[in-house]
């Protein structure tokens, strides 16, 4: 009977194990879908800007705006600085067709950006990991993150009239 108990709680640990992992594995696998899918749409915005097609350019934009997303790959200083050059190279395509209609949104946004990147910079040990990181910084870079979606859809609320 001992044996059979410590052999069914060991393959009870072994399937929570296994299922821990296969939900990490996984939502690691739709990040990568979801980059990558992301870069694919801002592609086929720049594809279709260089082909002077704005009307089609600017909706590949604001649809590769809505699937981007911060901290796509692990977290960490690189992949966070990644993201955010990603979103302003989407952004940038977005102001060459909006024109000056987005002028201090662009001022924003790069605001924003810079900030969120110079936090990066000041604090080595900065990640979103926060064990390692002190609570003023995250509530720090929280708040900017919220600044960040609030850009966003005024970004988005920009290139609607247009399409």
């Amino acid at each position: 009977m001992f044996i059979a108990t410590i052999l069914f709680i060991a393959v009870l640990l072994l399937c929570l194990a296994v299922a821990v992992a296969f939900f990490g594995v996984g939502r690691g696998l739709f990040s990568i879908y979801r980059q990558s899918r992301t870069r694919r749409l801002a592609a086929q915005g720049t594809k279709a800007l260089k082909e002077r097609q704005e009307a089609e350019a600017l909706a590949w934009f604001l649809k590769a705006e809505a699937s981007w997303s911060l901290n796509t790959h692990d977290g960490h200083r690189a992949s966070l600085e990644s993201d955010l050059d990603f979103l302003t190279k989407i952004a940038d395509g977005i102001f060459k067709i909006v024109g000056l209609k987005s002028g201090p949104l662009r001022g924003d946004l790069q605001g924003i950006i810079g900030e969120m990147k110079s936090l990066l910079h000041q604090h080595p040990y900065f990640s979103t990991d926060v064990r390692k990181t002190r609570p003023e910084l995250l509530e720090r870079w929280n708040a900017m993150c919220e600044r960040l979606n609030v850009i966003r859809a005024e970004l988005r609320t920009v290139g609607q009239p247009i399409l």
